[in-house]
């Protein structure tokens, strides 16, 4: 699966999380079968982003998040 703005929106309305990514803290992108990261810049004051369960093979595609606590 391909990490998508329109995938990224699904997941924040699932989680019920901000549609709005700048206001979202915690990403839940576990268990969604991810094989490369991708549009996650305007997900900028991420404190927590949750990657379990995915086929990364890198953590290229990482925008710098200065707030990330957790990943």
């Amino acid at each position: 699966m391909e990490m998508t703005q329109s995938a990224l929106r699904a997941i924040c309305v699932e989680h019920k999380l901000y549609r709005t990514p700048e206001l979202n803290d915690s990403l839940y992108c576990n268990h969604k079968g991810f094989v490369k990261l991708a549009n996650l810049e305007p997900y900028r004051i991420l404190k927590a982003l949750y990657l379990e369960g995915n086929v990364l093979r890198s953590l290229d595609g990482l925008p710098p998040l200065a707030d990330l606590k957790c990943l």
